[in-house]
């Protein structure tokens, strides 16, 4: 599913706004979840799971055709982990 397919079925399901709206509210959702993710490195959405970061430490790797060393920096990466709460729909 992709955020058209967001967009659209909100569209359909809940027929009270534009195409307009329903894709502004799409990206309102996405960017309060980033905003959150930077702010407190944690979002929870209760009985759907939790947006969090996740820090890769910096490692030495080979490259397997050149056989040259590269040195991959500390970074960052969004990670999900489903409820375990059961969501009765």
């Amino acid at each position: 599913m992709i955020k058209k397919d967001i967009v659209n079925y909100l569209y359909e399901h809940h027929g009270a706004f534009s195409k307009k709206e329903c894709e502004k509210l799409v990206d309102l959702f996405f960017e309060s979840i980033k905003d959150g993710l930077r702010r407190d490195k944690n979002v929870k959405i209760s009985k759907f799971g939790t947006f969090y970061v996740k820090k890769y430490g910096g490692r030495n790797i080979v490259h397997p055709i050149t056989g040259k060393k590269i040195k991959i920096e500390t970074h960052n990466v969004v990670s999900f982990r489903k409820s375990k709460q059961k969501n009765k729909t």
